[in-house]
């Protein structure tokens, strides 16, 4: 059965109703596409390669991060805030004190404790319970960042492109958050809006890991 072609054939265009045909010769993107795979393949392996040397500023930010729970938790327990019968509390303490460090890092520390979220019966409960919080209702960037970014990849003005744009988002999580909003024609749409500084930071953490 043929399908439709739509009119665009930029990234992620294609008509309201299937079966869709994408035609190789007219996908621009196409011809870049091995180049940039090897690419990302190269820095993953260079990023993962351990290091000599221990991994600069990001590895002190990193270390200050998570000693700074750490200690903050064990002093607690050293002035006798935990009653001794009651290990939960000192549980939920320290993950708290975990998953703020984990929103303060960034993307990979989110992400990591996304996926120890759903370690329910290998993980503390209280661990797994806090570390939910940020599958999605982690700290959001500011709408400035937001409109710059957008702006940035479109190309245009935010209001050239939307008649509305909601300052708050619907969900914020590791990579991105997104945001409702509605485009001059009236529909309604949803945007999916990049962290700015998720590759960099993703790189740097690969580096210190791949140290320790």
């Amino acid at each position: 059965m043929m399908g439709n072609v739509h009119e665009s054939d930029d990234w992620g265009m294609f008509t309201t109703d299937g079966p869709w045909v994408l035609v190789r010769d007219r996908i621009a993107w196409l011809p870049d596409a091995a180049r940039l795979r090897a690419e990302a393949l190269d820095e993953m392996r260079s990023a993962t390669q351990p290091s000599r040397l221990p991994p600069g500023a990001r590895g002190a930010v990193v270390a200050g991060r998570l000693g700074s729970a750490l200690a903050a938790w064990q002093w607690r327990k050293r002035l006798g805030r935990f009653d001794d019968d009651d290990a939960a509390a000192s549980r939920a303490d320290l993950s708290r004190r975990l998953r703020l460090a984990a929103e303060a890092l960034g993307p990979t520390y989110i992400k990591l404790a996304q996926i120890i979220s759903a370690g329910e019966g290998l993980f503390p409960p209280e661990l797994v319970g806090e570390f939910r919080l940020c599958r999605d209702q982690v700290p959001s960037e500011t709408i400035d960042t937001v409109r710059r970014t957008v702006e940035e990849d479109l190309g245009q003005r935010l209001d050239d492109v939307f008649s509305s744009f909601d300052e708050v988002p619907l969900a914020a999580a590791s990579i991105a958050q997104v945001h409702a909003a509605v485009l001059h024609s009236g529909e309604s749409v949803v945007v999916k809006v990049q962290r700015p500084t998720v590759a960099r930071r993703v790189r740097d953490d690969l580096r210190v890991m791949a140290w320790l």
